[in-house]
């Protein structure tokens, strides 16, 4: 269903987001990308998606581009409850 709702409504960056995220669970790590891609296209307010695109560049080893995007995320919603793990995560990617 969630499929559905993103092809029916693709500027809905929930229904992306959602479809994303179960993609990522499943190991579907290229589409999970390019659905939150779209997510955070369509919605740039929206930290659930920014934040779960960092975890799936992460996922594929992209991991300057990880960085980068847990940057964003640190700096578009700073009170968010994923900051502190976003915070931990971007620490162990600077580490030498």
């Amino acid at each position: 269903h969630l499929e559905s709702a993103a092809r029916l409504r693709p500027a809905d960056a929930e229904a992306r987001y959602r479809l994303g995220a179960l993609l990522r669970d499943l190991g579907k790590r290229e589409a999970a990308l390019a659905e939150l891609d779209e997510a955070v296209r369509v919605d740039r307010t929206h930290p659930r998606a920014a934040y779960e695109r960092a975890l799936a560049l992460h996922d594929l080893g992209r991991y300057a581009d990880a960085e980068k995007a847990l940057e964003d995320f640190l700096f578009a919603f700073p009170a968010d409850p994923f900051t502190d793990v976003a915070r931990r995560m971007l620490e162990e990617l600077r580490a030498p």
